[in-house]
């Protein structure tokens, strides 16, 4: 998915995934099936899973801010997966920072 894609909508980015599947795969043909919006967007998912599937986490996190990839998570619960030591030192860091 390029980077054009990452502002829209899983739905509308589905649906157009799924439009290019059948572009692409059928666009010369006299197409004799008919194709809702619905079945449209069943292979937009599809194509998305199977892309996002064959991305490494970092790859698929990347190009969005850290910000935005923290939202819904409360700071009490992110700095509960760091030991003492480690937000310490981040703490030290961040007020010798802060000082220049």
């Amino acid at each position: 998915m390029g980077k054009g894609f990452s502002s829209l909508s899983s739905r509308l980015q589905w649906f157009l995934e799924g439009l290019l599947h059948f572009l692409f795969t059928m666009g010369g043909e006299d197409m004799e099936i008919e194709i809702t919006p619905d079945d449209v967007m069943k292979i937009g998912r599809k194509w998305q899973q199977a892309v996002l599937s064959g991305l490494t986490q970092k790859e698929c996190l990347t190009g969005i801010p850290l910000k935005e990839r923290l939202t819904g998570f409360e700071l009490k619960d992110i700095l509960a997966e760091f030991s003492p030591e480690e937000v310490e030192a981040c703490l030290k860091k961040l007020k010798k920072r802060q000082r220049k």
